[in-house]
């Protein structure tokens, strides 16, 4: 049996997670472009969010490539962990643990921003 330590991992994966990076970074900038160049303004900002994002999006079990991208949009918007800090988010991400669902968290938080408004931002 052949053994890849988690160096050897890491360095394997580093160009599939900077590849990933960059294209969830384009799909920002052409979908959202006045707020992807307010970030690029602050030199790396942009690249931190969707990484930050893409962070959050893997702890709360989102592995789908559209719905980590659907949650690096909302957590560009609200701001980083914005599950925790709103009340609306809040609600759906406990609705959805309750549920044992494994996918849809993102396109439920989504759904849940456009009805509520974002409530306050």
């Amino acid at each position: 049996m052949i053994s890849i330590s988690n160096t050897q991992q890491a360095i394997l994966a580093a160009p599939y997670h900077n590849a990933y990076l960059a294209r969830v970074r384009s799909f920002i900038e052409a979908k959202l472009p006045q707020l992807a160049a307010e970030l690029a303004e602050d030199g790396k900002a942009l690249e931190k969010r969707v990484e930050s994002g893409l962070a959050e999006a893997a702890a709360l079990g989102i592995i789908s490539e559209q719905e980590q991208v659907l949650y690096v949009v909302l957590a560009i918007l609200y701001g980083p962990h914005f599950p925790s800090r709103k009340p609306w988010a809040r609600e759906v991400v406990a609705r959805h643990k309750a549920s044992g669902r494994q996918s849809g968290l993102a396109q439920s938080l989504m759904d849940a921003s456009v009805s509520t408004g974002g409530a306050g931002r």
